[in-house]
């Protein structure tokens, strides 16, 4: 297990992340990245599709090893065209801690209505 510095540290070295999963359930690794501004190609795997766009990365389909040659290619030719801060940007409003809670109070709030209307 690293610690988060390092985490850090290997994030703002890299020109972009592979994440080839088969299931997640958010890919915080991936938020991570886009954290420190680094653009990703990630797997439609049940958490990226939620944050991950054309402006901060490319999805692909899991074991669909042509499109995930074809978006490392692209990435090592175009990686540049992520501006960082605005990768940074996208990352602080999605992921900030008013937005998240926020997204959890909407949910406690459509069960609470669910079971008012389950009662009734």
């Amino acid at each position: 297990m690293k610690h988060p510095e390092d985490v850090y540290q290997y994030l703002q070295e890299a020109d972009f992340l592979i994440t080839n999963s088969n299931y997640e359930t958010f890919s915080v690794v991936t938020a991570e990245a886009l954290a420190c501004g680094i653009p990703v190609i990630a797997t439609k795997c049940g958490g990226p599709e939620d944050f991950v766009t054309e402006e901060t990365g490319i999805l692909i389909e899991h074991g669909n090893e042509k499109q995930l040659g074809d978006a490392i290619i692209y990435m090592l030719d175009n990686s540049d065209k992520y501006e960082k801060r605005k990768l940074m940007e996208y990352a602080n409003k999605r992921f900030n801690s008013f937005t998240v809670g926020r997204q959890f109070y909407e949910i406690y709030e459509k069960i609470l209505f669910n079971l008012k209307r389950v009662e009734h």
